[in-house]
């Protein structure tokens, strides 16, 4: 209960160094709680919330995958797309797209994809993050 870390990443100081650096990004997590609580999913990138679930009631054993990309369109800008897969016509947000402004891409950044679940019935580890990736590549020179 709360939200909860499933998947963090530090991303180095300066690695988003180039317009056009970009980070690609899937995870799959599981809902393994009962039917009665709602569940949430969030994804964060320098403290901008860039993906939210909406709380939703999803029955035991319902998957969601989410995937997109983080692009640097300057020295204080990345753009992120993130797209959410279900097994199931639960009805949460799909598609999301932030522009996310002021950042210093010099420092380091935190992405993470967070889960919480509320509500009469939730429990610790009713959401798994079950498989993830994170891949980075440069813009070619």
């Amino acid at each position: 209960t709360g939200e909860t870390d499933l998947y963090v990443r530090t991303f180095e100081a300066s690695l988003f160094g180039a317009n056009g650096d970009t980070a690609y990004f899937s995870f799959t997590t599981i809902i393994v709680g009962a039917a009665t609580p709602t569940a949430q999913l969030r994804i964060y990138f320098g403290g901008t919330n860039v993906y939210d679930s909406t709380a939703k009631v999803f029955a035991a054993g319902d998957l969601v995958k989410l995937k997109g990309e983080i692009i640097r369109v300057s020295a204080t800008v990345v753009r992120v797309s993130v797209e959410a897969q279900l097994n199931t016509g639960v009805g949460i947000t799909r598609v999301a797209y932030t522009e996310v402004t002021a950042l210093t891409l010099s420092n380091t950044n935190i992405f993470k994809l967070t889960g919480e679940s509320a509500g009469a019935g939730s429990n610790n580890n009713d959401i798994v993050a079950k498989m993830g990736f994170i891949r980075f590549e440069e813009v070619s020179q």
